[in-house]
């Protein structure tokens, strides 16, 4: 798989929410991590942070504790 150039254009929030859906269907959302959705993409796992922020954002259901 080829690597995104300098800079990861093309790596948008849209495509990384795209590759995690079909990661999910594909093993369960159990069944993968962000090394497999960055190894997807092509890009570091850094990478996935920066564009898409907290991966388990609190309106997506994530638990805080407090």
């Amino acid at each position: 798989m080829a690597r995104i150039g300098s800079g990861h254009k093309g790596l948008t929030p849209e495509r990384v929410i795209d590759a995690a859906t079909e990661l999910t269907r594909e093993v369960g959302l159990d069944g993968w991590s962000i090394r497999d959705l960055s190894a997807r993409l092509g890009v570091a796992p850094s990478s996935i942070y920066h564009h898409v922020g907290d991966p388990v954002p609190r309106s997506c259901g994530g638990s805080s504790a407090g």
